[in-house]
């Protein structure tokens, strides 16, 4: 066989994806390195690598994260729910996750996201506004709620208007405390 035709025959070798470890996402994102490791652990940063315990990711998920800007301006009032990567849900039978991560369906996603969830006045929240670690990853139009134990809430919701601007693609800088606040309109 001549050496072109073994050449032809021989699969191409992928590029080499530069990796960022949990310092390096910290530092580009301007998270904690808790928080960059749960952004890793979450998927939205895409596929995780580890090696000798570090975590990484490629290098490359970061810009387009980094570029997102803090939310600032006029918005509509909103329910914002702090959530951690899924992890299955063993407490409750309606749902298979609790939390948020990249390469869920979309349906599941909401599930693991929509409840349930302390508010003490859940007719006035319209829109929910679910963020990991300051970046907003999913937002709905709520149209209902059920109560649970506790008075926690789960939402009945929808997509919501406008595509969830002005909060899709943005952060959200949360206080301290607490998974669940208000976020007055301005």
């Amino acid at each position: 066989m001549s050496q072109q035709a073994h050449q032809r025959n021989v699969p191409a070798l992928p590029d080499p994806v530069l990796l960022a470890s949990g310092y390096e996402i910290g530092r580009t994102l301007d998270v904690d390195r808790r928080q960059a490791l749960r952004l890793a652990e979450s998927g939205l940063l895409g596929t995780t690598y580890r090696s000798e315990g570090a975590v990484m990711v490629a290098q490359a998920r970061l810009a387009p994260l980094a570029g997102r800007a803090f939310l600032t301006g006029s918005h509509p009032a909103a329910l914002v729910v702090r959530v951690a990567p899924a992890r299955v849900d063993e407490e409750d039978p309606e749902r298979d996750y609790l939390g948020w991560h990249a390469d869920l369906p979309p349906q599941v996603r909401c599930d693991a996201t929509r409840g349930w969830w302390a508010v003490k006045h859940p007719e006035q929240v319209r829109l929910l506004v679910v963020v990991l670690c300051t970046f907003v990853v999913e937002v709905f139009a709520v149209t209902g709620y059920d109560t649970g134990l506790q008075e926690r809430r789960r939402f009945q919701v929808t997509p919501p208007p406008r595509g969830g601007r002005p909060f899709v693609g943005s952060r959200l800088r949360t206080p301290p405390g607490g998974s669940t606040y208000l976020l007055g309109g301005v």
